[in-house]
């Protein structure tokens, strides 16, 4: 069995040469063009498709929200997260200055140190943009997402860096998450562009359609008063008739109910579906 080059490889699939060639073809071989085009951009790491095999192939993670080295996946680190030095002045309300952050309201960042942090600020702890003061070169921060803004106190020294995490922070040094696609299905961001297309930008079922990496929607609802339809109960009046001083009397009673049905369970939510494991671009072989 001849091994092709990488050039060979590119020029064969450029010009159907696969189509007539009746060599063999390596898992090696596969590994080199897939490479090449990594390093072509032809395949962007972070490149996420879905997949009809049970194990990711060379290059590719599946994505379950686990935790992976920065090291390793240095590429899809960069890719997929943020990270910078940034200043922490002591103000009420606090502001983090971050050079061209390209942040959005609601986007989580966290931070760690070499000193102190001011206080209203912990090292590991989640924050959330808002959108008051967001500026290209700074953001205020509230502890929840749409919350008031956070006052920074008392002294910071120190380094202190500033990181994205979209699908967490891993354990805050070595490590970043991946996306926990486990029966989810994807949707375009609403703003991306910049401009909402207002068709998931309500947090319709907990969704943030705004937010990269946002995540809600449930498998089964149950209704509340709250949501059924207008309508009404419409109610049979009884009639009675009685004996009063040796002649009928007659009339009719007013009060009572419609009775009940249903069994106040769950509904199915789940549309027409088929699963296949979803994989992510790591440009790592």
């Amino acid at each position: 069995m001849t091994l092709r080059t990488r050039a060979e490889l590119i020029s064969a699939a450029d010009t159907n040469l696969f189509d007539n060639d009746t060599r063999d073809i390596s898992p090696a071989d596969v590994r080199n063009i897939i490479k090449d085009m990594a390093d072509s951009g032809t395949i962007p790491v972070g490149t996420s498709v879905e997949y009809g095999g049970h194990t990711a192939p060379p290059g590719w993670l599946l994505k379950y929200g686990q935790n992976v080295s920065r090291t390793t996946y240095a590429a899809l680190f960069a890719a997929t997260c943020k990270q910078a030095t940034v200043t922490a002045p002591v103000a009420s309300p606090g502001v983090i200055n971050w050079t061209a952050h390209g942040h959005k309201a609601n986007d989580p960042v966290s931070f760690t140190t070499t000193g102190t942090l001011p206080t209203g600020l912990t090292a590991g702890t989640t924050y959330y943009l808002i959108a008051t003061g967001l500026a290209t070169d700074s953001f205020r921060l509230s502890a929840t997402v749409g919350g008031a803004a956070i006052n920074f106190t008392g002294s910071t020294s120190g380094v202190h860096t500033g990181l994205y995490a979209p699908h967490g922070r891993g354990d805050g040094s070595t490590t970043f998450g991946i996306e926990d696609d486990r029966g989810r299905v994807t949707a375009g961001r609403d703003d991306m562009g910049s401009t909402a297309a207002n068709r998931l930008s309500g947090q319709s079922g907990g969704v943030d359609g705004k937010t990269l990496g946002a995540v809600g929607g449930a498998e089964r609802h149950q209704l509340v008063v709250g949501e059924l339809a207008s309508h009404v109960h419409t109610e049979s009046q009884a009639t009675y008739t009685f004996l009063q001083g040796g002649s009928n009397s007659g009339g009719t009673v007013g009060s009572g109910n419609t009775g009940s049905a249903g069994s106040d369970l769950p509904h199915n939510n789940v549309q027409p579906t088929i699963i296949k494991n979803k994989i992510i671009f790591t440009g790592v072989y």
